[in-house]
């Protein structure tokens, strides 16, 4: 009788654990207003929903003391989105970098609550007649401190990143350009010998933590200073990635951006601790800028032709202008043709 109860007790436990995962809530499946609930908050009334993407919605609320915060509902489009916590946590509290603490979080229902930055990035500032050279500067130096500790901090927490940088991910980053830029046509072989050569040239330089998405509308600014979001595509590379996707960033139009990507190269080279020549750090930099506007405008030609986001292809051509120029200061110059005829007008480049 005993082996008979305990026998159906089992299967009651069974039956109720199964019954908890079919009525688990599927990521990104709950509304705002649910979401917001289930962590305690309301949603602002009157907010607009923030800007968001890759499987993410972004919405303002508040607790009942009033006090707001950034609600976040992620999907299972990008395994990365359940990471964003657990990075923060670590770049917050064990490097000391500036990213927005976690408030709440539900895994399994898909809901993080951040810190409230405000509405303030880099690009709006950008938009001004003064170049905002000082949270630019922050900025720069945030990023470095994620390269200098990211790699001890992240092992010794235990938590897992993305798939490092090596010979298939840049791979990848070349092909995602040749598909959606090229549209699935094969460059010649001297372009993608070239391209090659970009991720073998950096393999060859130390590996670091690096955020991947280092651009002007993923650095938020509070009091002056850098404050740095969208983490969770934080993995091992090389720090002249994060540095040169600042300088090169297609958001940031300015007709003073050539001089302004000096002044970034020369205080990117300072923060990093770099020993070897400025020539040689120049080089890399270039390098790095080169494979990243590869991914960058791959992405833009995927999110408008493939996605249906017609505002993306609004970045391509200063995206195409971009990889000109790095890849001409870097010497690949066949890249550089290519670029250039994508764009359809030469692009004059200054040093």
């Amino acid at each position: 009788m005993n082996a008979a109860l305990e026998s159906r007790t089992r299967e009651m436990e069974r039956e109720m654990k199964l019954r908890a995962e079919l009525e688990r809530p599927i990521r990104g499946r709950l509304s705002v207003e649910e979401a917001a609930g289930l962590v305690g908050y309301l949603p602002v009334a009157d907010e607009a929903v923030l800007k968001g993407g890759s499987g993410r919605r972004f919405q303002r609320v508040a607790n009942l003391s009033g006090h707001t915060a950034v609600l976040c509902v992620y999907d299972d489009s990008r395994p990365e989105n359940r990471l964003y916590g657990d990075i923060a946590g670590v770049l917050r509290d064990k490097i000391g970098i500036q990213v927005p603490q976690v408030l709440a979080e539900d895994k399994a229902a898909g809901v993080l609550v951040l810190e409230d930055l405000g509405d303030t990035d880099l690009w709006s500032l950008a938009q001004a007649a003064e170049f905002p050279w000082a949270p630019v500067a922050s900025a720069l130096e945030q990023v470095a401190g994620i390269h200098r500790h990211g790699v001890d901090a992240f092992a010794a927490a235990g938590v897992p990143l993305m798939e490092a940088f090596g010979p298939n991910l840049y791979q990848w980053e070349r092909q995602y350009f040749q598909d959606n830029v090229l549209g699935g046509r094969k460059p010649d072989r001297a372009v993608t010998d070239e391209m090659a050569s970009l991720a073998k040239e950096l393999m060859g330089q130390p590996v670091v933590t690096i955020h991947r998405d280092f651009q002007s509308q993923n650095i938020m600014v509070r009091d002056g200073t850098a404050w740095l979001v969208d983490l969770q595509g934080l993995r091992h590379g090389r720090m002249f990635y994060d540095y040169a996707a600042l300088a090169f960033d297609p958001y940031l139009t300015r007709t003073d951006m050539d001089l302004w990507r000096i002044e970034i190269e020369d205080h990117a080279r300072e923060v990093s601790g770099w020993k070897g020549s400025s020539d040689e750090f120049s080089h890399y930099f270039h390098v790095a800028a080169t494979q990243r506007l590869l991914q960058a405008c791959g992405a833009y030609g995927f999110l408008g032709h493939k996605k249906g986001r017609p505002e993306y292809l609004a970045h391509l051509p200063q995206g195409l202008r971009n990889l000109t120029i790095a890849a001409s200061l870097c010497g690949k110059r066949r890249i550089a043709r290519l670029a250039e005829e994508l764009a359809g007008a030469p692009t004059k480049v200054s040093r």
